[in-house]
């Protein structure tokens, strides 16, 4: 709406055909002018619910990101459907069976920010010296050890890949560093899998599904 080219009638006609929405539903906004800004967060506020959630409930967070810091270790992102969880606190990844102590939570904005608390409806990370990355999976549910939840959020599932592709360093002394590589993308790709392999042409490299 913000440039003499711009055809909104046109546009709102294919919102409601692409969408099925009411045409008074859509909202006209421009990030260059700034109209239509407090109409979109009015409108987030009233028409999208609050989290549903427990917070007396054993915890249950779910994982749905990590990213790999060279001086925190594996830095898992998640949000609480139920419970509460505390920085100190003793947790557990349900899929996976390894513990750990929650080091540090906190919630995400420009930067991370530290919390001593996080509940019901919240995003944030937790910290805990993981250093392998085959220990986070994107999906899996994190919950207290001393009182856990008696079974993950569904929808977890380990990846079952159809298509293959071999992957050789160009030099045998960058294996290492290739699996290195490997392990950090499948931080942010739970749809990666690989395994080490041989040919007697490429020599050492890795199968990835």
């Amino acid at each position: 709406c913000d440039m003499p080219s711009a055809m909104p009638e046109e546009t709102e006609d294919e919102i409601v055909e692409l969408l099925g929405c009411k045409r008074e539903d859509i909202i006209r906004a421009s990030g260059k002018t700034g109209m239509g800004v407090e109409e979109i967060l009015t409108a987030v506020i009233e028409r999208i619910p609050p989290p549903q959630g427990d917070e007396e409930a054993p915890l249950q967070a779910l994982i749905f990101d990590s990213v790999f810091n060279s001086f925190r270790g594996i830095i898992a992102y998640f949000k609480i459907t139920n419970g509460v969880i505390r920085s100190g606190d003793k947790v557990k990844f349900i899929n996976t069976g390894k513990e750990y102590t929650a080091d540090e939570i906190g919630v995400l904005r420009m930067e991370m920010i530290p919390r001593n608390e996080l509940r019901t409806g919240d995003v944030g990370y937790i910290i805990s010296g993981i250093k392998t990355s085959c220990e986070v999976k994107v999906g899996d549910t994190i919950t207290h050890i001393a009182r856990p939840a008696e079974k993950a959020i569904e929808g977890f599932e380990e990846v079952k890949p159809m298509v293959f592709a071999g992957l050789y360093p160009i030099e045998a002394e960058e294996f290492e560093d290739l699996r290195s590589s490997l392990e950090k993308l499948q931080l942010n790709d739970a749809s990666l899998t690989f395994q080490p392999e041989s040919s007697l042409a490429l020599g050492f490299g890795f199968r990835c599904g």
